[in-house]
């Protein structure tokens, strides 16, 4: 149970950490003072339980910032607890284990489609295998899907290596994480050798049906290979061909604001493949 003066204590240790380290400092400003103006107000003297507090806070951080990336967490656990890092890998490997790593569905649609159902991006160090099946199944179809539609986010890393299997070989510069002082925190780029076969020599990109974003990071992926024109079309809105023969589907990409709050599919298909 929090008592009064725990509970202010992680509140004003939260909003001044956010205030001061937050990548957008004028977010991370209008932070701190939105939070501290409802603490004044009393809104979290009733709150005895730190479960509970850490959910408050978590939905009055998003409603200014409106990142879903941002979140406070309750653990028993200490930060400095000894192991907590080789814990927590521990605990992503068997989560990905028991639903491969995110790779719901693998098929092959009528038309000869290839059909990826992508449900999270899990860290490459322990998806890759994972990726390399799934992406070896597909490689002889003359069009690829892959549905993130309900796809929760993820690590960078993997948008880098399914990028891989998309371009031929050559290393492409994904992008860079930096930090709120303008400083490289971690550069991604994909790579050079990949197990197995490369899907390849794409040329178009459409979106299978738009819904509310829970995940910001999550159209990471068209955007990249967009920017590094592996796709056509990205903003068109294009007419539902579900019902075409070879079979298409195709939509439109929507992004509401700057943090991108919008989900979709992804829809591939080869140059010189499917017909238009």
């Amino acid at each position: 149970m929090l008592d009064a003066a725990t509970r202010a204590q992680v509140i004003e240790k939260c909003i001044a950490h956010l205030r001061d380290s937050y990548v957008f400092p004028e977010v991370g400003a209008a932070m701190h003072d939105a939070v501290r103006q409802r603490r004044e107000k009393g809104e979290y003297d009733a709150i005895e339980s730190p479960a509970v507090l850490a959910a408050k806070l978590t939905k009055d951080f998003q409603e200014v910032s409106r990142d879903k990336h941002l979140r406070v967490v309750h653990s028993n656990a200490t930060p400095d607890n000894a192991g907590a890092a080789d814990s927590g890998r521990q605990r992503l490997a068997h989560e990905g284990r028991n639903n491969n790593f995110g790779f719901a569905r693998v098929d092959r649609l009528a038309g000869n489609v290839g059909y990826i159902d992508l449900r999270s991006f899990s860290p490459a160090s322990l998806a890759a295998d994972a990726a390399a099946m799934a992406m070896n199944a597909v490689a002889d179809a003359d069009a690829l899907i892959i549905d993130v539609r309900q796809n929760g986010g993820g690590d960078g890393d993997m948008v880098a290596l399914l990028i891989s299997y998309l371009v031929d070989g050559e290393l492409v510069h994904v992008n860079d994480f930096v930090g709120r002082d303008g400083s490289v925190l971690h550069e991604s780029w994909t790579r050079k050798d990949v197990a197995g076969r490369r899907f390849g020599d794409i040329d178009a990109l459409q979106a299978v049906e738009g819904h509310e974003l829970r995940h910001p990071g999550l159209v990471h992926l068209a955007f990249e290979l967009a920017d590094h024109h592996l796709v056509a079309d990205f903003d068109a809105a294009v007419e539902d061909a579900a019902d075409r023969d070879p079979p298409q589907v195709v939509a439109r990409i929507e992004v509401r604001d700057q943090h991108l709050q919008r989900r979709f599919g992804i829809a591939l298909r080869r140059r010189n493949g499917l017909e238009n």
